[in-house]
């Protein structure tokens, strides 16, 4: 039987029914050509990295404490200055990778993106959102744990990162005076400006009365945002981070001011009681 000749155009078309493993390790090794092509076939194939999540790295720290027995030894971690990335893999598994420095030239999105970020702001966590910029297609989470406002993470944040990822922020995990600062450092109506913002994980809950100027409240601004509809109709989903019963009393004026609301077409606000760990 004669051989058939198949050029490498078809082998590429085969190559994408294929994962990374069975080319590199199984595929690549039938031959010289073979090899040739798969490498050929990485150096072109565009790619997502799925869910990255972008934190600051835990540092181990010894302490010496006195116990029933003496003076004991013991471990605790505490976030460092310096970010880590990890990638994805299942519901609750992620493994940390090199951290990208720049976009490479393959890299055509991400499904979403998850930004931790602690008390300093490490310098190529503002380089890579920078490089990446312009794949911010996907929904970004973005978690501050810089809860203090003598932190000197915040003027990095609200200059730096605030820019870069504001208008694909789809949910915005803030504790304590987070929105307080945001507001004072960015723009009273800073909620309201974040398009694609849909959930917000905070512990304020909504005042009856919706104001986000500059003399209102905190409370009042977030009440403003809910009260804004978005452009695709979705609902908004605010997750308060207290007990039930904290709230339970004041949930009845949050559903008679949106249903008695004449300028928002909003019909339900979504509620949910979170525990933080």
């Amino acid at each position: 039987m004669k051989k058939i000749f198949i050029c490498a155009d078809v082998w590429f078309g085969v190559f994408a029914c294929f994962g990374r493993a069975e080319l590199g390790l199984k595929l690549a090794l039938l031959s010289w050509r073979f090899d040739a092509l798969v490498d050929e076939h990485f150096r072109g194939r565009k790619w997502s990295l799925g869910v990255v999540e972008i934190r600051h790295a835990k540092i181990r720290r010894a302490e010496n404490a006195t116990g029933p027995k003496g003076v004991v030894s013991r471990h605790r971690w505490k976030l460092g200055s310096n970010a880590e990335m990890f990638i994805k893999y299942s519901w609750c598994i992620f493994k940390r990778v090199e951290f990208l420095h720049t976009s490479p030239p393959n890299l055509i999105g991400f499904k979403r993106i998850i930004i931790r970020l602690g008390r300093h702001i490490d310098i190529k966590v503002i380089a890579l959102l920078s490089s990446i910029r312009h794949l911010f297609n996907a929904d970004i989470i973005l978690e501050l744990n810089t809860v203090y406002d003598v932190d000197p993470a915040w003027p990095a944040i609200a200059q730096e990162i605030w820019p870069l990822s504001c208008q694909s922020i789809d949910t915005l995990i803030l504790w304590r005076n987070g929105i307080s600062m945001l507001r004072n450092l960015v723009s009273p109506s800073v909620l309201r400006d974040c398009p694609n913002l849909r959930r917000i994980v905070s512990n304020h809950f909504p005042d009856a009365v919706p104001d986000d100027r500059a003399s209102a409240d905190i409370s009042k601004a977030v009440s403003m945002w809910l009260h804004t509809p978005r452009p695709d109709g979705r609902p908004k989903v605010l997750v308060y981070g207290r007990p039930r019963f904290e709230y339970q009393g004041r949930l009845a004026d949050i559903k008679r001011t949106f249903a008695n609301a004449s300028s928002s077409p909003v019909s339900y606000v979504k509620m949910d009681e979170r525990r933080r760990d």
